[in-house]
């Protein structure tokens, strides 16, 4: 049965550029932190493993195996301590013809189980030259609920937003790194679509390296439940309460009043 309440954190870390055996060590002790406080789902950073100044050609030069042990210690930590973990990573794919890299989130269930892993589909400027786009917004039925993941950048277009929606979201996840300069962007953007869609968002941003922080949470109407300071380190905790959600959306009639045919359906069964 769907639980109607439950405890969410967002992990606000500085990642530490390249220093991928840094990074693990400081998510795992974030998942620790969480589990004391009875957290049901923690969310991290995008790209939390690695950062955001590696090379194309620092990538190339990566072992095989580098997000293997990871990914193993995630699902152990999350079964062992009873925890939905959605962590920002450095994804690698290796084919006989090339070895690609995505800028994705893995999503793991408090059974040690990989429910998604969401690539991102929209990459900012030089991504392009370092990362393969995803395909897919995605959408997971979960025990509280139904769960999309958004990565950063994605934020930025009101159609992810609207298919993740669409497909049943009652909260979004966005893992981000998101600059000083734009963060304007990110308060109006986190809003915008929580309001314009009637869900809770949950942006995870991180700190240093001219990131904004202010890690937030914002209600179905695009009002802030929780925010982080911009220059700290530190472990947001707050309550979701799905029943919100349905008493916003009585009152405010988006959805119902939603003309489906101005919106492709080829739009969703693509992504």
């Amino acid at each position: 049965m769907k639980k109607k309440k439950f405890k969410i954190a967002l992990a606000q870390i500085k990642i530490e550029q390249k220093n991928i055996e840094k990074n693990c060590k400081k998510i795992f002790e974030r998942i620790e932190e969480a589990a004391k406080e009875n957290v049901d789902i923690i969310c991290f950073p995008e790209l939390a493993t690695i950062g955001y100044t590696i090379t194309t050609d620092e990538l190339q030069n990566l072992p095989e195996d580098f997000n293997n042990t990871f990914i193993e210690k995630l699902q152990e930590k999350a079964k062992l301590f009873k925890i939905h973990i959605l962590v920002g990573y450095l994804e690698s794919k290796t084919t006989k013809k090339s070895k690609d890299f995505y800028n994705s989130c893995i999503f793991i269930d408090d059974e040690g189980e990989i429910l998604a892993n969401a690539r991102k589909v929209y990459l900012w400027k030089k991504e392009k030259t370092k990362f393969k786009a995803g395909d897919k917004f995605i959408v997971k039925d979960t025990k509280f609920g139904k769960i999309g993941i958004l990565l950063c950048y994605d934020l930025e277009f009101s159609e992810p937003a609207r298919i993740e929606c669409l497909k049943g979201a009652e909260i979004i996840f966005v893992p981000s790194l998101w600059s000083l300069n734009a963060e304007n962007r990110w308060h109006i953007d986190l809003a915008a679509n929580s309001l314009f869609n009637l869900l809770f968002i949950a942006g995870c941003n991180t700190v240093g390296d001219s990131c904004c922080g202010k890690s937030k949470i914002v209600e179905p109407d695009g009002t802030t439940l929780i925010e982080a300071s911009g220059t700290k380190e530190e472990l947001l905790l707050a309550t979701i309460d799905l029943a919100k959600l349905d008493e916003i959306r009585n009152k405010i009639p988006y959805l119902s009043d939603f003309k489906s045919d101005t919106f492709s359906i080829e739009a969703l069964k693509k992504y």
